[in-house]
Formats: C-alpha cells, structure tokens, sequence
C-alpha cells in the first residue's frame, strides 16, 4: 500500500542475511534479490515463498524479461569471467547464453522481450587476479552484444539488398508538348 493505510506485509527468508539490490517483475508478483553470499533469488507473492535461482551471481546484475517469465543474470565461471544465463521461471532452471570465454555483464532485455543485450569484453584476463601488481594497468574495453531470443525473429544486423525495385513507367499522355507562342503565353496565364 504505497498511501500507509494498511499493515505492511512481511517475509521470511531462510537463512537471514544482508539482501541487495530488490527488483520488482513487469507484473509486480514477484521481486528479485540477491545475497551477500552471492545467490540469487526471487520471491514470489502470490505463493509467498523465496525461490533460490543460482549461486556465484554478480550483485546487481538480474533483469526480467517484459513478460516477467525470465531472469538474465551474470554468473561468475571458475575462470572468474561472467557468464550470461537465463532463468525459466516455468521450468525452474537456467541455460547458459555466453560460453565462458569472454568476460561478460549487465544483461538487459529490449522491450519487446526479443532480444537480450549485454557487455562483453575478450581482453579482460589479465586482470581479474588482483594479486598481480603487474596487470593493474592493462586497458580492456567491452563491446555491446545481442542476442535473438526467438528462432522465427530475423536478426537486427540482417544483410538487405541493395537493389532498387524495376518501376514500370507511366505513358506521359497528360503531359502537353507546347510548340507555339500563342499557346505558351496562354499556358503561362492560365
């Protein structure tokens, strides 16, 4: 209740911890978290329990998808790199979209719920480990990236054809060849 009028409602969670980051779905059901021991979660508040969706997350890294069936999240991979994941809140599970071999982050859903977008970056290696002093100051950069999510969706960067269409032309018979003087100056006036 957004005026105060009513009691606010409360959750328990298990395993109390300190919570990050709160994000409510499109349809406001449902609110994603994650933890300080790098979990994420969602709550859902018609059933009114917490459903753990991973472990090793990146801290504020989930979004849903415009219809609130999905999380894209970034999961840390043993070489420490991000891993894009989706979360299937109707199969209660989660597929990999990156391979794990480019540093990859913030994912994000267009708003139509086709595409996924997020940063990646393949030259960030080197410094992931801060215990060598050599690699603090390597420059990296990250890319923008995007993802069809749909087999039946064309993707943005399709190549177009760079032919113009034939145009049939039209008889020029409203048009009136004017030969004489007098018919110009009577063009031209009227």
């Amino acid at each position: 209740d957004q005026m105060g009028e009513k009691s606010p409602k409360t959750a328990n969670l298990a395993n109390p911890t300190f919570f990050y980051n709160p994000l409510w779905s499109p349809d406001s059901r449902k609110i994603a978290f994650s933890d300080k021991h790098l979990n994420l979660w969602y709550y859902d508040l018609e059933n009114t329990k917490a459903v753990k969706v991973d472990e090793f997350v990146g801290v504020s890294t989930a979004c849903w998808s415009p219809d609130s069936k999905w999380l894209a999240y970034q999961h840390y991979a043993v070489n420490r790199f991000g891993v894009i994941r989706l979360h299937s809140l109707d199969q209660g599970r989660s597929f990999p979209v990156t391979d794990g071999m480019s540093d990859a982050s913030n994912p994000v859903f267009d708003r139509g719920g086709k595409y996924l977008l997020f940063l990646a970056s393949t030259n960030t290696g080197p410094i992931k480990s801060a215990l060598d002093m050599s690699s603090r100051e390597k420059l990296f950069n990250y890319n923008i990236y995007i993802v069809v999510l749909r087999k039946d969706l064309p993707s943005p960067f399709a190549f177009e054809s760079d032919e113009e269409p034939s145009v049939e032309e039209k008889p020029k018979e409203d048009l009136k060849r004017i030969d004489k003087k007098e018919e110009k100056e009577e063009y031209m006036k009227g």
